[in-house]
């Protein structure tokens, strides 16, 4: 088992972040702290998982300030909640039989627990919700193998007002509403998997901002390039991807979808959570980087920030 610091630590530290005031000869107490919890994978100079870390030897620093490790944990029995979005738009047409098969053995292995569920996203012009967060692999299956996407009007979702809809391939509206609409609520770790070219036409929506909303909601996202790797917006996917802690795969020589996939899965079963109190009482973005001192070589992988709040 890995060492975590004592569970009285903890208590002592939530205890110092209550604050107390007297109103109207009224005892208040608000509770302030936020548990900030940062999942990471740690890899050897050859890319193999390091499945030995000892809090110890993690030094993890916000706003380049230090800050007191509260525990470390493995990751394979860390509940998920999946949304898996589906570019619809131009080449992607001929590979659906690919992507619904390859999506149906991902789902079959990744879904472990009675706690680990997932949504179906498609877009093209619009964001259609094919099947919302369930454990049911049977119906995310009958999601990802309908052919003929043609939803009603009441399916098609939209993180704007007054039914402003999409001229083009709306992907970081996508993002965003996975986020909002699937994965927001989520009590277990939450994780895009996108599958795409990478291009945005028309959704309205900045890079930053979606990373911004990804950040406020601890979301992760894995992107798959869809496409002849000099045909993709490779800037875009792996931004996506590296500011949040994901990865994001090609499919060039030796690597298929299924692969893919099944390394995401393996991808999120490897990994630690370190957790720490922020540093200070004090809203807003905070950026977070993980060290490992006594490991010069080793590779650590995580998303950039987090959002603090009082």
């Amino acid at each position: 088992m890995l060492p975590q610091v004592a569970l009285s630590i903890a208590v002592l530290a939530l205890a110092s972040s209550v604050v107390s005031a007297q109103q109207d000869g009224d005892l208040l107490l608000e509770f302030r702290t936020q548990l900030v919890e940062v999942p990471f994978r740690a890899a050897d100079r050859n890319n193999h998982p390091i499945s030995d870390l000892k809090a110890e030897e993690i030094k993890v620093y916000e706003n380049d300030t230090p800050v007191e490790i509260v525990s470390l944990q493995r990751t394979e029995t860390q509940p998920l909640s999946f949304a898996l979005l589906i570019d619809r738009s131009g080449s992607m047409q001929t590979l659906y039989d690919e992507v619904s098969k390859a999506a149906v053995e991902f789902f079959d292995r990744a879904l472990k627990s009675p706690k680990d569920t997932a949504a179906v996203i498609a877009f093209q012009r619009e964001v259609h919700l094919i099947q919302p967060p369930t454990q049911d692999k049977s119906l995310l299956k009958q999601a990802i193998n309908k052919k003929n996407l043609i939803i009603n009007e009441a399916n098609i979702l939209n993180p704007f007002q007054n039914n402003l809809r999409f001229n083009g391939t709306a992907l970081i509206a996508a993002i965003h509403i996975a986020v909002d609409e699937v994965l927001r609520r989520s009590k277990s770790r939450r994780v895009v998997v996108l599958l795409s070219d990478g291009y945005d036409s028309e959704s309205g929506i900045e890079l930053r901002e979606v990373l911004d909303y990804a950040w406020r909601n601890e979301v992760t996202i894995y992107a798959i390039g869809i496409g002849e790797l000099n045909s993709l917006n490779r800037e875009v996917l792996e931004r996506l991807c590296a500011s949040t802690g994901g990865r994001t795969f090609y499919l060039t020589a030796g690597e298929t979808l299924s692969s893919a996939l099944n390394s995401i899965d393996d991808d999120l079963r490897k990994q630690y959570i370190v957790s720490f109190y922020p540093s200070e009482q004090q809203e807003g973005f905070r950026s977070i980087r993980l060290e490992l001192p006594g490991r010069p070589q080793a590779k650590l992988r995580h998303r950039l920030g987090y959002y603090s709040f009082r």
